[in-house]
């Protein structure tokens, strides 16, 4: 049930955030997150990045730099 009702709310907000977009500049509407137990195979999306604990840490250690701000 957990399973079923976060992926409810990301796909309320993923679909909320596409409505309040610039509707000149947004891409298709989202689909919607598989559901456990309905029967779809699973498949990593082709532009996921894998990586370990360790990798994530790393990654997320270092500076950022603010792009739009001074």
């Amino acid at each position: 049930m957990d399973q079923h009702l976060l992926a409810t709310l990301v796909d309320q907000m993923r679909m909320w955030m596409w409505a309040q977009s610039d509707p000149r500049k947004r891409g298709p509407r989202p689909k919607p997150l598989p559901r456990p137990g309905d029967g779809k195979p699973r498949h990593l999306r082709d532009d996921a990045l894998i990586m370990s604990a360790d990798q994530l840490d790393a990654f997320l250690a270092q500076p950022f730099a603010d792009t739009i701000g001074d």
